[in-house]
């Protein structure tokens, strides 16, 4: 049944990942680190300017909250925030930030892989799912949970990795074909698959979601030039983040994002 603790067993990280990491501070600081990076930062931003800049007297579901970005962000827009995720360890280091940023009193945490435990009656104006669908195998039926969760009109700001784009199509001939990983499915090694900005849009709406608004980032890949030398060396190019930042949010740029963020609204 939907909500359910899924059949298969939970792709996860290895143990020197920061996400297992049992120092809060740590794993923090690891974290943190990760978010200044020019991609992460700049989804970051845009995906915060999706969301009300007033969320005072709403609830809001951070699920798969990782360390706490956007538990942290709601709560200190004024909202009432329930972070859940499946990593004791990364439940610590969010309830860790919570409370450095003055905003623990605002949030609860939930230790949870099946998404109906702990949560029987409750209902929220805002649901975050970030980077999170692709990491579950049920990816329909936790949509539909979280409709289960939300009123009409509330809204629901989910991102994933995206298959139309110019970095799938070149790192997916790479891995696939050239170096025949068959189950290659992006940078992460708990991935179960790729969604495009229509199969979302599709899984969505099936789930009782009308999508408002869309935004890609990676347009232009940041390592363009090591695909160019045909990955002998890796080159970041900081600056095509702001292709993402100025472009990411308008037709047809938002369709073809490596990863797209949107914000849809319960029917």
């Amino acid at each position: 049944m939907p909500g359910q603790a899924p059949a298969v067993e939970r792709l996860r990280y290895e143990a020197t990942h920061w996400v297992r990491e049992d120092d809060p501070a740590r794993a923090l600081a690891a974290y943190l680190e990760q978010c200044q990076r020019p991609f992460n930062r700049t989804k970051i931003e845009m995906m915060a300017g999706m969301l009300p800049a007033d969320l005072g007297g709403q609830t809001v579901l951070d699920y798969g909250c990782g360390a706490g970005s956007f538990t942290v962000l709601c709560a200190r827009r004024g909202a009432r925030v329930v972070a859940v995720d499946a990593e004791e360890a990364v439940l610590r280091t969010a309830a860790h930030y919570a409370r450095l940023s003055g905003v623990a009193e605002r949030c609860r945490f939930i230790d949870s892989q099946a998404f109906a435990r702990g949560l029987p009656t409750e209902t929220f104006d805002v649901i975050v799912a970030k980077d999170v669908i692709e990491h579950v195998p049920d990816d329909e039926g936790l949509l539909r949970d979280f409709a289960r969760r939300q009123r009409a009109g509330g809204r629901l700001l989910i991102s994933t990795q995206s298959a139309l784009s110019l970095t799938f199509l070149v790192e997916s001939l790479f891995f696939r074909v050239w170096r025949g990983e068959a189950g290659w499915c992006g940078w992460d090694p708990t991935h179960l698959r790729f969604y495009t900005p229509r199969s979302l849009g599709r899984k969505l709406r099936a789930a009782g979601y009308r999508p408002r608004r869309r935004h890609g980032f990676y347009i232009v890949p940041y390592r363009i030039l090591t695909y160019a030398l045909l990955f002998r060396r890796s080159i970041e190019l900081p600056a095509l983040r702001y292709v993402d930042r100025w472009l990411g949010g308008h037709f047809p740029f938002n369709l073809f994002g490596w990863d797209v963020a949107v914000l849809a609204e319960r029917a």
